[in-house]
């Protein structure tokens, strides 16, 4: 049976991942000195190792957290479910924080899986794109003027987290071995809201009030002014005229479009 490039690196990369059935195992070939399991458990191993190098990479803090011992467990358990089916590696990892949040050994730990969706994405916006900011008010008024409800806003490379863990506060103490730092107390029924963004090469994390996060939300699901209206509550639209030039003055809006 004859493979496209494509079918054959597809089937190689399932016989890597565990696929003992593909068709391809069959056109291993025995070296004198090495037989067929041990070649691919060469590959297996190489794999594993760069997968286990991008889990550390990736996230320092959850790995601090946990301890060398039980990381490698949980990363282990992670690449033994979860392939690498992005011809990128970077992209790899990106459910972490849904796995965390469902390991019955992790539980103990209930802001782990915050933590990991707080360095996922860090880790992206870092490697966003940069983003000049080109915004223009005076356009802006024009424009508005007889198009103002079609108006939908850019963000600066960013993502928005809420959680109900101070995950801001353990990542900023968990930067260095400082013994010095504060305790940090989790408190019940309270939730934080983060925006991880960047600015030309300054990455930030910022804590956000509850109708900041909301109203950023909106902008970032690219809605129209006239649908971020629409889901506003009635007593909080009069702060689309406080927060967005707020927004553009810190540099998180920084275009807009119709």
């Amino acid at each position: 049976m004859s493979y496209s490039l494509f079918d054959l690196q597809k089937e190689f990369a399932n016989l890597l991942n565990g696929d003992s059935q593909s068709p391809i195992s069959s056109m291993l070939v025995t070296n004198s000195n090495v037989d067929k399991s041990e070649q691919l458990n060469i590959y297996q191993s190489s794999m594993k190792g760069s997968l286990q190098k991008v889990l550390k990479d990736l996230y320092p803090i959850s790995h601090k957290l946990v301890g060398e011992e039980f990381y490698i467990y949980l990363m282990e358990s992670y690449i033994q479910k979860t392939f690498s089916t992005n011809f990128d590696i970077a992209n790899y990892g990106k459910d972490f924080s849904i796995f965390i949040e469902n390991f019955p050994h992790a539980q103990s730990l209930p802001y782990l899986s915050n933590m990991a969706k707080l360095e996922w994405a860090w880790h992206r916006v870092f490697i966003s794109e940069n983003v000049q900011s080109k915004f223009d008010f005076n356009r802006l008024a024009e424009c508005y003027a007889f198009q103002g409800e079609k108006i939908t806003f850019s963000l600066t490379p960013s993502f928005l987290i809420s959680s109900p863990y101070p995950i801001h506060e353990i990542w900023h103490a968990n930067q260095n071995d400082d013994a010095n730092s504060k305790e940090i107390v989790l408190t019940a029924n309270k939730e934080y809201f983060l925006f991880i963004c960047r600015q030309d090469l300054e990455m930030r994390i910022e804590l956000l009030s509850k109708n900041e996060w909301q109203l950023l939300s909106l902008i970032s699901e690219g809605l129209s002014m006239a649908k971020i209206c629409d889901r506003l509550e009635e007593d909080h639209k009069e702060l689309l005229t406080e927060l967005l030039p707020y927004f553009v003055e810190k540099g998180w809006i920084t275009d807009f479009s119709f």
